[in-house]
């Protein structure tokens, strides 16, 4: 299926139909919606299922403790403007 991309990955399965639909937007309440609506109306780009069919597993729930967040640097611009702004 190719999920490579990252994750939360959202897919929508058709055993009868045998095609899958992969979520490509931003993982938010609205892109979510936008993506099940392409689903429901029939627009959203599927792929075939894998030959032999696919085994689906379920996962235990993130701890949220397998990595630390990524805690971001603000740029030397955005650094001048705040600064700037304090005074």
């Amino acid at each position: 299926m190719n999920l490579g991309f990252g994750y939360p990955a959202v897919v929508a399965i058709s055993p009868t139909k045998e095609v899958f639909a992969t979520m490509r937007g931003s993982f938010s309440e609205s892109g979510v919606s936008e993506f099940l609506t392409k689903v429901i109306t029939g627009s959203a780009p599927t792929d075939k299922l894998p030959q032999g069919g696919m085994e689906i597993r379920r996962a235990d729930k993130w701890d949220g403790k397998d990595a630390a967040p990524i805690i971001e640097e603000p740029e030397e611009e955005e650094e001048e403007e705040q600064m700037e702004e304090e005074l």
